[in-house]
Parts: C-alpha cells; structure tokens; sequence
C-alpha cells in the first residue's frame, strides 16, 4: 500500500550564488546527497505561481495554502487590491456605515497594522486607500497605530515608511500617527500574551513608559541603540491623550491572520465593540468582529480528499509554524478532518531564535519516528522551522549552525521512513535563508523569490516537469498515493508519465 510524507524545510530557497547563502554554504551532505541520487526539479514559490501580485515573495501562509489546494490559490492580498482598483472598496456598505456612525457620535476611528512595502502581512497602498475613503465620507478622525516591521523588510527602514505615510496624510488631510510599536510586541503568535498586553495598552488606555515628543526622535533614539524596527517598544507622544472611548472603533487593515489574533482575543476579552477587521481572523471571532472582505474556503483540499478516501494523516511542526500545516494546509479551514491527527511541539519563548539555533528539529524528528512506530499513517506532514525561523534573524553563522543541524535530522527522520515504506517528499515555501545579505552588504532578514526543491526519496525513478509551482504538489501526493485528482485541482502532479 502506497503512503506518502511530505516535509517541508521552511524557508529553504535554492539560490546558485553562495554570497551569504546559508542554503549553499552550510555543510549539508544528507541534503546535497538527495540532490544528487533522487529525482528532483524545482518549484516556483512567488508571485502569480501563488496567487500573488507579479514580483512579491512568497510567505508560509500562502506557501501552505498552495501546497494543500491543488490549484493557485488567489490571495488576499491580491482581492483586496483588485476591489481597490476597480472602486469597490470605496464603495463598501460595512465600512461607509461605519463612518457615517462615526461621524453622528464623534467617535475616532482607529486604524493599526503592519506599516511597510513587505507585502507579507499588509500593504502601505491598502492603509492609504482607507484614509482616501476616510476623506472621500468628508470624516477626519482617524487615528493609526503605526506597526514598524524590521523582519520582511530592512531592519532600519521603519522612519522611510513613517515619512511615506506622513505625506500621504498631509496630502489627504486626514489622519494621524499616533502610536508606534514593533511586530515583536503587537504581532507576537507565540502566545506571549505578556507583549500583545503592551501592545493593547497603547490602544485602549494610551499608556506607555516609552515617551517621545514624536516618533522621528523615537525612531532615531532606538536606531542609535541598536534597537531594530521588529523590536521597538510600544511609545507614544508626549504630553497627549488618545485613549479609547466607547464611541470609538477599530480597523486592523493586515491581510494576513495569523499574527493579529492575539490582539483580537484581547480586545474581545476587554468587550470593546466596534471592532472591524479586512479578513476573518478567526472563525471564534465572527460574532465579535465585522469583516471588510469576505474570504472562501478553498473547495476539496487535499486534506479532504484523503479524509474522504480513507486515509489517515499526522501533521507535526513547532508552534511557529502549526496554523501553517493545518489551517492554511487545510484551505483555512480549522478544524481536522476525520482521521487527521495534530502534534504540536512547543516553541522556545525567546526574543531572538538566534539564541535557539537548534529549533525543535530534534523534538519533531523523534516524535515522528515515535509515531510511525505505533501508527501506519497513510499520509505524513511535517515542518521544519529552521530555515525561516534563523533567516529572520539575519545571523548568517546562527543560521549556517541551525541548517547543518537540520540535514542530521532530516537524514534521521528520511531513513526512518523508508524502512516503514513511506515515499519522501521534501519541498520548501519559499525562500529566506538563502539571501542573508543583500548586494549592499546590509543584513537581509526578508523572504526571497527563490525556488523550492522538490526531491522524491524513493527507490523508482521519476521524470518530473521543470514548470513545476507549489500548487502542484496535492496532485503529485495523489498520484503516489493511487487516487484520482478531483476537478477542483487544476494544477497536475509534478511526475511526468511516460
């Protein structure tokens, strides 16, 4: 009987340069070993190959969500974009209702998300487009909470986007910066709950120990003390009072929900009302929160095409990347399927993974070969974080450290699965840890549009398509697996038949 595992080494690009490529120079020879003795191509990763805007990396989100689809899967972002363009969005029932309330009660209206040109989590175009609806309803009470990225950007770039907004509004004549606070506080997922309080603070009581006549000053103090645009502590205005009021709402404009929904819970905790989002950030929220952009689940995942034909799965990784291979594997849907079994190996509660080169490859490889012992899983997912995790770091030697551990588990974890007759097959997202400097010689703590490997461990050879996308790979786990790929996956296995 066939079955098939699939391990993705998140944020593993394939690069030929080797200037700073931790991908290239790390000494991996179980990786470079597969390279060269299994059937292999590579795989787009970026842009329209997954559903994004020509040009924009990819990210883990939209990585998994392709991955388990079947199909390019169109993302937000892109919606949001293309409604902005053709003049819906300025036309939105549920936002101008808001603004009308607004104006009637004398309310603010906040407005926070991730302020830079990532396009990961957000886009600069997307919180500009909500001022000019702002002004276009003749309403000016608009508050933002600037977010400094540092992370899918340049790690000093945050004042280059605060003088960009800056503009935008005295151009508009609408809104106000109010607030800034780095990613690490107000977009933690790793449930340290202890940043997202400080983060929330600043919204609902503005309140803070960090002070500064304004923002270019706080910028500039946090720069000269090495303080990067990730890790700037929630700070307000001197002298100023823009607490919350009941006759005030909120609007976070990221496109992406992973990281906004510990400020939700948080804001539903402390029963504030007005509370509007762009995306449905969780399916808990929907009585709680008004969403902008309605979004679809994908159709017959390939999660539920196991499901319906019998099979059972095992999906494991670490925290950072759990919603990743369920959630977003599963088409955004939250709950497992019927005989899908969930590990979760907790994370290390750390500033900087630099400090944790290690990850938990270890604690996921032993448990994986644990299970396999005990259970014939017909279908096996797994992640492996430290690609991503260290190439956010932008520590080149940490990262070099954290991948030549990695090849000796995925030697361990890959052996192990082929005495249990299991297929391999190991793909990546996207790219990170392949570019760890840019041309300039500044650190580069971004994503890349480099491609995915994608090998298959087997003892049959295949002739696999050199065109190949990540949509591509449900239908390839299919075809292993001896089932008929559904009508909804319209991206075909990646094996050529002969």
């Amino acid at each position: 009987m066939s079955k098939v595992a699939l391990i993705v080494l998140d944020g593993l690009g394939i690069r030929k340069s080797e200037y700073f490529n931790a991908v290239k120079n790390a000494k991996m020879p179980y990786f470079n070993s597969l390279l060269k003795n299994y059937s292999h191509c590579y795989i787009k990763t970026c842009g329209e190959y997954v559903g994004l805007e020509k040009g924009q990396f990819g990210n883990s989100e939209v990585g998994h969500l392709n991955l388990g689809a079947g199909r390019i899967v169109k993302q937000n972002s892109t919606k949001i974009t293309e409604k902005i363009e053709n003049g819906e969005f300025f036309n939105d029932k549920e936002l101008i209702n808001l603004i009308d309330n607004l104006k009637k009660t004398g309310g603010n209206l906040h407005l926070f998300g991730l302020c830079s040109s990532g396009g990961v989590h957000s886009k600069l175009s997307h919180l500009i487009s909500m001022l000019k609806v702002c002004k276009e309803q003749n309403f000016k009470n608009v508050l933002i909470h600037f977010i400094s990225d540092g992370r899918d950007t340049g790690v000093f770039d945050g004042k280059k986007f605060l003088n960009k907004i800056k503009k935008e509004i005295k151009n508009l004549g609408v809104g106000k910066i109010i607030s800034l606070s780095g990613r690490f506080y107000a977009m933690d997922r790793e449930k340290n709950y202890d940043r997202t309080k400080e983060f929330l603070n600043v919204i609902l009581n503005y309140k803070s120990e960090n002070v500064f006549n304004n923002f270019e000053n706080a910028f500039k103090y946090y720069y000269e003390n090495n303080i990067t645009d990730e890790f700037i502590k929630p700070t307000i205005l001197k002298n100023k009072d823009y607490k919350f009021t009941k006759k005030d709402a909120i609007i976070c404009f990221n496109f992406r929900s992973d990281r906004v929904r510990q400020i939700y819970e948080l804001l539903i905790e402390n029963n504030i009302k007005n509370l509007y989002s762009f995306i449905s950030y969780d399916d808990d929220f929907k009585d709680k929160v008004k969403v902008i952009f309605k979004e679809e689940n994908n159709q017959n995942c390939l999660s539920k095409v196991l499901s319906e034909n019998y099979k059972t799965q095992l999906r494991i990784s670490e925290t950072t990347k759990y919603a990743h291979v369920t959630y977003f594997f599963n088409g955004l849907i939250e709950k497992p399927f019927k005989n899908e079994k969930r590990i979760i190996i907790e994370s290390e509660k750390v500033e900087n993974f630099s400090k944790t080169p290690k990850m938990k490859a270890k604690e996921i490889t032993e448990t994986v070969i644990n299970e396999i012992k005990e259970n014939d899983f017909d279908f096996i997912l797994v992640n492996y974080s430290n690609a991503d995790m260290l190439g956010h770091t932008g520590n080149y030697k940490k990262t070099i450290e954290s991948l030549e551990f990695l090849d000796k588990c995925l030697e361990k974890i890959c052996k192990n699965l082929r005495q249990k007759d299991y297929v391999v097959l190991i793909t990546s997202d996207h790219g990170n840890a392949d570019i760890m400097k840019n041309n300039d010689g500044s650190i580069c703590t971004t994503h890349t549009k480099s491609n995915a490997p994608f090998i298959i461990v087997d003892n049959k050879k295949y002739k696999l398509t050199k065109n190949g996308k990540l949509a591509n790979v449900s239908s390839t786990v299919l075809d292993l697996l001896k089932l008929k790929q559904p009508k909804e996956f319209t991206e075909n296995s990646l094996i050529i038949k002969n």
